[in-house]
């Protein structure tokens, strides 16, 4: 039998000392954040179910659940709501993004107090959705004025929101100058020899990569649950000087690591430059317009991802929604159609499902019944691996191996 608490501690042990308590007490908060964080241990427990393999193979966001959905700005600066984690991302089975969704939806559904029969009702209407727009085999894009209720108001924040209201939090001055806030809860400060040293090697790539502009100042980032404790910098930079007006720019830099997936699929991977490569190079063959400036490099031989920064808040909080049937439909509807569209956006390419299989697979009825059922049972499953992480987390399991 799966040791859960130690399955996490060992797949977490070497992430960043100062985050990971933060990090494991989102998880042990409630069955939905234990999700949010363990995406490994959740494809440990899938692995053997024969009948997700029985699918098309599709680019896969790899850790699709609700909220890894949200709103940013692509380099045209306007608004776009879309799959926005591709950390995890591969070439895999459709049904395995169906599973970790769909199992979501229960998770989050739950939280939110609705019966099961509730719950059952909205797995089917996304289901529907999905299956729907797949069926068009017409991969659009979720424009503002087609939008529907929380995913419009998302949109539409996102467009009226400044600069300052990013900046806010995050960058202060000091002795006239604008430097990060280190003593937020958004960010931590780096050792003065590796921030010298990221700080000259992000300038000279900015500088061979014809990125005009200064990079002033560099931290560590805070945010997500999954990702919590990796590599991850929020950098602060300033426009040429040849602009008549400064302008200042927030970025978000992350190392890329190998999919924590990737050892569960059956599904050959194309060989990719490094792990960066390989998480952009999806990302915008799923998306219909991707994050601003978002852009895989190496630096000292480390690969990492580089995009305009997107902040926590532009992501879905499902829990925040309140018991309120209506709009979890309409959010449902909206991210079945962006699941869809990016199956068929990204098909055909490096081994990818061509469209017509993804609607063969669309009016095949066999599968979404023993999806339902494997859901259930699975979102259940997920309940009791919270409970026993919970139980190690309060008798201080995790504290006592944190180096």
């Amino acid at each position: 039998m799966l040791n859960i608490p130690e399955t996490i501690h060992q797949f977490n042990k070497d992430r960043d000392a100062r985050l990971l308590p933060r990090k494991y007490a989102q998880m042990a908060a409630n069955p939905l954040s234990f999700f949010r964080g363990c995406c490994h241990l959740f494809y440990h427990t899938i692995q053997q179910e024969s009948f997700l393999y029985q699918s098309p193979i599709v680019w896969s966001c790899g850790d699709l659940h609700l909220e890894n959905f949200g709103s940013y700005k692509g380099h045209n600066s306007l608004t776009y709501f879309d799959i926005n984690d591709f950390d995890e991302s591969l070439l895999g089975p459709a049904l395995w993004e169906l599973v970790r969704i769909t199992t979501s939806i229960f998770l989050a559904t739950d939280l939110l107090h609705f019966k099961r029969t509730e719950q059952q009702h909205f797995v089917k209407l996304f289901l529907k959705q999905y299956t729907t727009t797949l069926q068009t085999g017409n991969p659009r894009l979720l424009e503002r004025d087609f939008a529907q209720g929380p995913v419009r108001d998302f949109m539409k924040k996102l467009s009226g929101r400044k600069q300052k209201d990013i900046f806010k939090g995050r960058v202060k001055k000091q002795k006239g100058k604008l430097v990060l806030d280190t003593n937020s809860k958004k960010a931590l400060p780096i050792n003065p020899i590796k921030k010298e040293s990221l700080m000259h090697d992000l300038q000279n790539w900015l500088d061979i990569h014809h990125y005009h502009g200064k990079v002033l100042d560099i931290a560590h980032r805070i945010a997500g649950t999954g990702s919590l404790g990796m590599e991850r910098y929020i950098v602060l930079s300033e426009s040429s000087a040849k602009d008549k007006k400064k302008k200042y720019r927030l970025w978000d830099l992350k190392k890329a690591v190998p999919s924590a997936t990737a050892s569960f699929t059956t599904s050959p991977q194309p060989k990719w430059n490094n792990e960066a490569h390989r998480i952009v190079s999806i990302q915008q063959r799923m998306q219909a317009f991707s994050p601003a400036f978002l852009t895989a490099m190496e630096l000292d031989q480390t690969a990492f991802v580089l995009k305009q920064l997107q902040p926590s808040e532009d992501k879905i909080d499902f829990a925040s929604l309140g018991h309120k049937p209506k709009k979890v439909i309409k959010i449902l509807e909206n991210i079945a159609q962006l699941l869809a569209w990016a199956q068929i956006r990204s098909g055909g390419r490096q081994g990818s499902s061509i469209t017509d299989d993804l609607i063969t697979f669309s009016q095949e009825k066999g599968w979404q019944k023993n999806l339902m059922t494997y859901t259930e049972d699975l979102s259940e499953q997920m309940n009791q691996h919270h409970q026993s992480f919970t139980k190690a987390h309060q008798d201080g399991f995790f504290i006592n191996r944190i180096r």
